[in-house]
């Protein structure tokens, strides 16, 4: 099973069976057409919500309506029209028309498993499991990864033999997750073979041609391939995932087949071997969709493969330029497969063997765009950034519309403008090198000062444009406070530690007063999204959002989208509770400090209960522009920062799509506001408008919008410490007028400079931070009581769980000590200072609230 541990394959030997998941999937569809519960010339999006699609399979909003026209005929038989796989972290776009012509589509398989996984309400796994699985007794098979695979799962292994870490599915994909022996899927090809749990119409449609692929005796039926030959019809289907190779073909009147699986990046060049060997005659698929890509045992290739393992890679370069000489060598030394052999080597982390590879093909076809492109991706790995660059750099050349090419150089140039900022920013030495305009920069900032910003920043290409105000100076954060919360989510979702399809129910959450049985139904992606439909006072809400809150009960969970603190802020309880994390350390450990944030102070954010709204608490965050910009840099850059994966890869698309219109066009996705450009023009904002973008936004002005393709990230920070405001429109209209400075490309190599922040010219003096210390909750016990308003106010200072807290009008907060006798509100800019008698004991607060001094007398 693996050429490490040296444990042999056995009959129990679990493999991955790739490509060879959707007959599988497929067969059990089936039986729901038979049952009356799916029709397969029914348009898909007739038994489901558009809603659910955009959010379960699109992961962003359906624009094309050509989706609403996929049928499960066309998924069966690869006609959707749309690709095979999206591009990573790219939106799904169609390459035909649906119904038109065959093209192979995973994508098509996973929206046909996302329609039916709503239409059963069960799970992929679950759903064949009971179809299939259990029938045939495929007990071996699953399409998500089980304990007994630790002990059964065989390991893949590259083109030259090294052992590739395991990858244990958590979701099931109909399309290629499916992992089974060859015993259990053999059961299943002769239940194809029978038609067992099919009707016989059913069964004779899934093996008769809906689509033709364009090759002679090669169809498609319903799932799975069909060929005509001399031997008579036949059922097929290959599998491909990467080092995982599997091939299986069936004939029913026979009742012969072969179904084989492989461990290897060789596993396919045995299958036209093999299949002729075991079954005889002519097999037209092998031949068109197998051998011509897979063929190597007894080639020149497979000898060039098996110098390098004799003699490593002198060996291997001794033997390619050996048969450069031949007049013919099978494409031994053609590009196509020796950019293969370079890329086995990458993945295997031969990372200089993989470069002298890729040199070759440089070598032999340098009017080739892709193999420098493959170079520089091989230099990315060894983190030579600048020979990465310029590989990238002539593949871009070469092939203008080479757009991994472009989106790597980009990468690239972030990487480098990550680690040249590790202990500060780096900052263009004028405007004009990043292709700005100084003097339109200036009317910006003028304009800032207009409006009352606080702090402002533009980071272009990973170096600061502009940075204006008190960029150090954490400031309150307000409602951002969410964005960095949605952040912290992307990284226990994809360690599998919160799952947001769990319930409130099954969460145990529960509030005061309690909530609904239909209000614990919200699942964790309905709260993430604003739609849990949970209309419960919370903390840390505005008046306009009281004033907005829907009554309890007037939307099901999942329905209406409303910006909703107690989403928020019970959000921050499921992340404690279920991470076991403190919401700021967190923060700290996995943006802060990875980040090299200079002004993050854990001491400076605090847990904001209001118990007469409701038991949990917002979590409010103090935090500098500079620090701000990293955060979104970090967003822009695809949770990636200094080559190093942050967030898991998909998060930022996932969160940053807009899955609820919430007027005017403008979206919202997990915690982050959306807006297309056409919604920045209305606006008036005409530069801004020619990019899509998203933000978080703090109430005040407080604002992170990242630009993808303007290549922007952009904070605006408001003095709302001292109550000042300055509206969205205005913010944005700050950020047009920065993205309309520009006026050329940048520099190839930009001149930099440490940065230099620009200062007010009337600059105030800043808000006092107040850092609490640690005290003895003891001594909490002599400041308990009542104390005299006056005017028959009456202040109550109380302890609840080894906290202090204050009562007066109607309104309860936490008091945290600056000193044995001091204590401040954090959300107001209070003071309480206590005093005492000879004796110690306390006599009186004095209370300072923005200089109105008030003096309460304690009740004995």
């Amino acid at each position: 099973m693996s050429t490490e541990t040296k444990a042999p394959v056995g009959e129990d030997t679990v493999f991955e069976a790739a490509s060879l998941s959707k007959p599988v999937f497929a067969y059990a569809v089936l039986q729901l057409v038979d049952e009356g519960k799916l029709d397969l010339d029914r348009p898909l999006m007739e038994y489901t919500t558009q809603q659910y699609i955009e959010e379960n399979f699109l992961r962003g909003q359906l624009e094309d309506e050509r989706f609403r026209r996929l049928t499960a005929r066309m998924v069966l038989s690869h006609t959707t029209g749309l690709p095979n796989w999206r591009p990573r972290g790219g939106a799904l776009e169609f390459v035909r028309d649906p119904g038109v012509e065959f093209g192979y589509s995973g994508e098509g398989f996973v929206f046909l498993q996302k329609v039916v996984e709503d239409l059963t309400g069960m799970e992929c796994n679950a759903f064949v499991g009971e179809r299939v699985f259990e029938p045939l007794g495929m007990e071996h098979s699953s399409y998500v990864w089980r304990e007994d695979y630790e002990q059964l799962a065989a390991s893949s292994h590259s083109l030259f033999g090294d052992a590739r870490p395991m990858y244990k599915a958590s979701r099931a994909n109909a399309a290629a997750s499916l992992r089974t022996t060859a015993a259990d899927y053999a059961r299943f090809l002769v239940a194809v073979m029978n038609g067992s749990g099919l009707k016989p119409e059913t069964h004779a449609a899934m093996l008769t041609p809906q689509s033709e692929t364009g090759y002679q005796g090669v169809s498609w039926g319903l799932g799975i391939g069909l060929q005509a030959s001399g031997s008579g019809p036949s059922f097929w289907h290959w599998g491909d995932n990467g080092d995982f190779k599997a091939f299986a073909v069936a004939y029913r009147e026979e009742k012969l087949g072969v179904v084989y699986f492989a461990n290897s990046g060789t596993g396919l060049s045995v299958a036209s071997g093999l299949v002729r060997s075991a079954l005889g005659g002519s097999h037209p698929a092998v031949d068109r969709f197998v051998a011509e890509d897979y063929d190597l045992v007894g080639t020149p290739r497979f000898g060039l493969v098996a110098e390098y393992l004799k003699g490593g890679i002198e060996a291997f370069e001794r033997e390619y330029r050996r048969l450069q000489t031949l007049p013919e060598n099978g494409g031994a030394t053609g590009e196509r497969f020796i950019n293969n052999a370079g890329y086995q080597l990458l993945y295997a982390r031969r990372l200089d063997d993989a470069i002298t590879v890729f040199k070759l093909n440089v070598e032999a076809f340098p009017e080739s765009f892709n193999v420098y492109d493959s170079l520089g991706e091989a230099y990315l790995a060894r983190k030579d950034y600048d020979a990465a660059i310029e590989n990238y750099a002539k593949s871009v050349e070469l092939n203008p519309e080479n757009e991994g090419g472009k989106r790597a150089l980009k990468r690239l140039h972030n990487i480098k403008a990550n680690l040249d900022s590790a202990d500060g920013w780096k900052q263009y030495a004028t405007p004009e090198e990043a292709g700005f305009s100084s003097a339109k920069l200036e009317r910006a900032r003028s304009y800032a000062v207009e409006i009352g910003s606080a702090a402002v920043m533009a980071v272009y290409r990973g170096r600061v444009l502009a940075a204006w105000g008190n960029v150090e100076f954490p400031y309150k954060c307000h409602s951002v406070r969410k964005s960095f919360l949605s952040g912290l989510y992307g990284i226990y979702v994809g360690n599998n530690k919160i799952d947001l399809s769990k319930t409130l129910a099954e969460l145990g959450i529960d509030d005061e007063p309690p909530l609904t049985v239909v209000e614990k139904g919200a699942k964790i992606g309905d709260m993430i999204k604003a739609r849990s439909g949970v209309y419960h006072s919370a903390a840390y809400e505005t008046q306009s959002m009281k004033d907005a809150r829907p009554a309890r009960g007037s939307h099901e969970p999942g329905t209406f989208w409303y910006y909703n603190n107690w989403d928020f802020n019970t959000l921050g309880a499921i992340f404690r509770s279920g991470t076991g994390k403190d919401i700021f350390a967190a923060f700290g450990e996995h943006f802060a400090v990875p980040l090299a944030m200079k002004d993050f102070d854990q001491r400076l954010c605090y847990y904001h209960l209001e118990k007469e709204n409701s038991i949990y608490p917002a979590y409010p965050f103090r935090m500098s522009a500079r620090d701000m910009a990293r955060y979104g840099q970090l967003y822009l850059q695809d949770g990636e920062w200094a080559g190093e994966r942050i967030l898991p890869r998909g998060w930022v698309a996932e969160s940053s799509a807009s899955y609820s219109d919430i007027g005017g066009g403008a979206g919202y996705g997990y915690m982050w506001w959306t807006m297309p450009g056409e919604v920045a023009k209305i606006h008036g904002a005409n530069a801004l408008g020619e990019y899509f973008s998203y933000s978080a936004r703090g109430n005040g002005g407080h604002v992170i919008t990242i630009v993808p393709e303007a290549e922007m990230v952009f904070i605006h920070r408001t003095d709302t410490d001292r109550r000042k405001r300055v509206s969205y429109d205005k913010v944005y209209s700050l950020l047009d007028m920065i993205l309309a400075a520009q006026e050329s490309e940048p520099k190839a190599e930009p001149a930099l400079a440490a940065m230099s922040p620009v200062r007010w010219e009337a600059e105030e003096e800043l808000p006092k931070l107040r850092i609490p210390i640690d005290l003895d909750p003891a001594t909490y016990d002599a400041y308990v009581g009542s104390y005299d308003l006056g005017e028959g106010q009456t202040l109550v200072i109380t302890k609840e769980d080894d906290r202090l807290w204050l009562a007066a009008f109607g309104q309860t907060a936490e008091l945290f000590p600056e000193s044995a006798t001091v204590f401040f509100i954090r959300v107001a800019d209070l003071v309480c200072t206590f005093h005492k008698d000879e004796e110690g004991k306390v006599t009186e607060v004095v209370m300072d609230y923005e200089g109105r001094v008030v003096t309460a007398p304690k009740i004995e």
